[in-house]
């Protein structure tokens, strides 16, 4: 019988409702049922279901698209597109905040 290849990797984990309260924070979002405000919850920005993980390994580029289609958006506080996480994450990178290369898992658990 064959053993099994088992790689090692360092994953570094955040809490899902800790990487959405950081995102809101930085980027100064507040949610309101009364008005549209931008809010970010990777649930919903991943359109995801309960028990999920993702891992983004960030490298700091944003190539164009993102930067007009899904960064500015946030930026200028009008509104976070669908699947904007990676572009995030790359953002935070270019702002020292994540570093480069490193992988982040994120596992959405409620």
């Amino acid at each position: 019988m064959k053993n099994l290849k088992v790689n090692k990797k360092v994953v570094y984990a955040i809490d899902y409702d800790d990487w959405d309260n950081f995102v809101n924070d930085y980027f100064g979002f507040k949610y309101s049922l009364k008005h549209k405000n931008p809010y970010y919850e990777i649930a919903a920005d991943e359109e995801t279901a309960n028990d999920t993980k993702f891992e983004y390994k960030p490298n700091g580029e944003i190539d164009d698209y993102d930067k007009s289609d899904n960064l500015k958006p946030i930026l200028d506080g009008i509104r976070v597109p669908n699947y904007s996480t990676r572009t995030i994450m790359d953002y935070f990178v270019q702002k020292g905040i994540l570093d480069k290369g490193k992988i982040y898992q994120i596992e959405i658990s409620w």
